[in-house]
């Protein structure tokens, strides 16, 4: 569930860099370049059986309007963390040191290792 606690933390965790929040869908996506290292597409299917998907190429993503910024009934998404410029994004190794915390801080509770 969205909430600006969460808001905060992300902006301070992933140092600024644009967030989205979709809150029907109960999904963050941190924006990183589209140049993402062929070395981590491994890690990229390994975070799918996570639950955690890399969107690429050919992959739709609705973007809020650079105003919407909190969530509201207008809007299902909102930014999260908004973009300060379009040559600001997230660092790949930032969001990946992020998604590692997070699964150490569960515990892997309730994580399948996939199939």
């Amino acid at each position: 569930m969205p909430s600006v606690e969460a808001d905060q933390f992300l902006d301070e965790a992933l140092d600024g860099g644009p967030v989205i929040c979709d809150p029907r869908g109960h999904r963050y996506y941190a924006l990183v370049p589209a140049s993402m290292p062929r070395t981590w597409h491994q890690a990229a299917e390994e975070w799918r059986t996570r639950e955690v998907d890399c969107l690429g190429r050919c992959v739709y993503l609705g973007v809020p309007r650079p105003d919407v910024d909190r969530p509201g009934a207008v809007s299902a998404s909102y930014w999260s963390v908004p973009l300060a410029s379009a040559a600001t994004l997230c660092r790949p190794l930032t969001v990946a040191r992020l998604i590692a915390a997070g699964w150490q801080a569960l515990g892997d509770a309730g994580v399948e290792d996939g199939p």
